[in-house]
C-alpha cells in the first residue's frame, strides 16, 4: 500500500472511530453520576478534614445545605463512603460511621479526603 493511500485511509477512519468512542462513554440522559462510588473508583472510607479548630461537620438528612441536620462529625473522623453526587455546584457525599451504617447522612464533599482506614 502506498504511503498516501495509507494516510487517506487513516484520515477517513479516525473520525468515525473517535465518534464511536465518545458515544460509548456518554451517560444516559437524566443520569446523575456518583463521583465516589465503586464504578468511579472512589475510596471505601473518607476522613473529615479542613474544619477550623473546635468546629464540627454537619451530617444532613439530604444532599443540601438546607436539609435538616441529623448529627455532627468531628475533624479526623472516618466515614464509610456510600457514594457522592453533585447538587448544584457542590459535591455531597452519602456517608455512615464505619461500625454502624444505619446512622447515615450527607456531608459537604469539600471536607472529605480519602482515608486509609481498614476495618
Amino acid at each position: 500500500m502506498r504511503p498516501l493511500t495509507l494516510w487517506l485511509c487513516l484520515a477517513l477512519a479516525l473520525p468515525a472511530l473517535a465518534a464511536d468512542g465518545i458515544r460509548s462513554h456518554r451517560q444516559p440522559q437524566g443520569h446523575n453520576p456518583d463521583f465516589a462510588d465503586a464504578l468511579a473508583g472512589g475510596p471505601d472510607f473518607w476522613e473529615v478534614t479542613g474544619l477550623a479548630g473546635g468546629d464540627t461537620l454537619n451530617l444532613r438528612a439530604g444532599p443540601s445545605a438546607h436539609a435538616r441536620v441529623v448529627g455532627e462529625i468531628r475533624n479526623g473522623s472516618v466515614l464509610r463512603n456510600l457514594g457522592c453526587r453533585m447538587s448544584g455546584k457542590q459535591r455531597w457525599c452519602h456517608v455512615a460511621r464505619p461500625q454502624d451504617s444505619t446512622a447515615n447522612g450527607w456531608v459537604a464533599g469539600r471536607y472529605l479526603r480519602e482515608s486509609s482506614y481498614q476495618p
